[in-house]
């Protein structure tokens, strides 16, 4: 099975779960949704910093190129990115978040560049299936550009 449509498999199966979970943070009360909404974005964008800090060590150099280890990481963030919209479905923020209320102001914009993240993402995993180390770093980094723009615009620095 090709990388594409294997990933369009997880991503697929995990969306179904994650439809589940959103329904379920959608019946509790507000306070309470928006709580479970933040652990859920908390949740998916953390299994995606340890995928993608895998990648970032191989495209820095800091460890040895492996291809296979490099598509595996790929895929994962391919599927999560898929995943990720689903964190956002529910207005409003928690007291522990990095999310900013312009998520929702700016639902357009917003949609925009997580659907860019999505895009890139899976062209990620579909050039790290090929195994050249310079294209799957280039595909890297154009899903890391993505990343920052929408972390410049709608997450909160860490103190």
């Amino acid at each position: 099975m090709n990388v594409s449509k294997k990933t369009t498999l997880v991503a697929a199966a995990t969306l179904c779960f994650a439809l589940v979970g959103s329904a379920i943070a959608g019946s509790h009360g507000g306070g309470e949704a928006q709580k479970d909404a933040a652990e859920y974005r908390q949740s998916t964008f953390t299994m995606v910093k340890h995928h993608f800090g895998i990648m970032g060590a191989m495209a820095k150099g800091k460890i040895d190129f492996d291809a296979e280890t490099f598509a595996r990481n790929a895929e994962a963030v391919a599927a999560l990115s898929q995943l990720a919209p689903t964190g956002f479905e529910v207005e409003g923020l928690s007291d522990d978040t990095s999310a900013k209320a312009a998520i929702w102001k700016e639902k357009a914009d917003f949609s925009e560049k997580m659907t860019a993240f999505q895009d890139a993402a899976m062209n990620l995993a579909k050039v790290a299936q090929e195994g050249d180390e310079g294209k799957s770093k280039a595909a890297f980094g154009a899903v890391a550009k993505t990343c920052k723009g929408c972390h410049t615009d709608y997450r909160t620095k860490k103190k």
